[in-house]
């Protein structure tokens, strides 16, 4: 299997919060930055979702464990 470049995170509850969202997907990021470490490249907002950069060199299992352990995260999907 070819390692994905990016991930595209859905969240579920937070995106229900009219006035607070922008807020909570702030933290969102920030327990996604602190959990991934290294790994982080770049988090951008989009529609919704969260479109997430890796660095080069991540550890590609790292990325998909620790993602799959943090609050707020309904799914995830690796992308090229």
């Amino acid at each position: 299997m070819n390692a994905f470049d990016y991930v595209v995170i859905h969240y579920g509850e937070i995106g229900l919060k009219a006035g607070n969202r922008r807020g909570f997907e702030q933290l969102l990021i920030r327990n996604i930055k602190r959990k991934l470490g290294d790994a982080f490249k770049e988090c951008r907002r989009e529609a919704g979702q969260l479109s997430l950069t890796l660095q080069p060199d991540a550890d590609r299992e790292f990325v998909r464990l620790a993602l799959s352990r943090i609050p707020g995260i309904v799914y995830f999907s690796p992308a090229y």
